[in-house]
């Protein structure tokens, strides 16, 4: 091969590696644009299209910002989770935390967020002397969780002339 030969090849090789470099910077400027764009959503409280912005980043969990987007998606799940525990409003925190549990069974923040939309309406109606609701909140959880330990308070149980706690549950539930 001539000389010129070489440098023609020389040089459309350059050519071919700096579109290549620019084609993977401008793949790496979507991804991070795609990330901070759900970043905002979230921030806007606009939880699905935080959701529907990460998906093309959680399609390749080895491409860049995959670990930052995987993790953006559980707070789009279990932010309004917190949130709604917070608010009272138990059944949309529930609905929150399953859903991302759905996928991501060992979450135990979200395991979490699901026991406390059953136990913290149950300790209210507790509080409250509303026995019937304390046995509505109370009993679905016990049902799919009966090795757990209920910490509710019982003292209202007590102030009702219950002697133990055995004769509190044989006479309310």
């Amino acid at each position: 091969m001539s000389k010129t030969g070489l440098e023609s090849l020389r040089a459309l090789l350059e050519a071919v590696a700096a579109a290549f470099a620019e084609a993977q910077l401008s793949y790496v400027d979507l991804r991070t644009a795609l990330l901070r764009l759900a970043q905002a959503y979230l921030d806007a409280s606009r939880w699905n299209d935080a959701r529907r912005a990460l998906q093309p980043l959680l399609e390749d969990a080895k491409a860049p910002l995959s670990a930052d987007a995987r993790t953006l998606e559980r707070e789009s799940y279990l932010r309004p989770a917190g949130l709604a525990l917070e608010a009272g409003r138990w059944e949309e925190a529930h609905q929150h935390a399953e859903a991302w549990l759905s996928q991501h069974k060992d979450d135990s923040d979200a395991q979490e967020v699901v026991r406390e939309s059953y136990l913290r309406p149950a300790r209210r109606a507790l509080e409250a002397g509303q026995w019937e609701a304390v046995r509505q909140h109370i009993e679905p959880w016990l049902r799919g969780h009966k090795k757990d330990t209920v910490e509710l308070s019982l003292s209202p149980l007590f102030r009702r002339g219950y002697s133990s706690i055995g004769d509190a549950i044989d006479n309310l539930f």
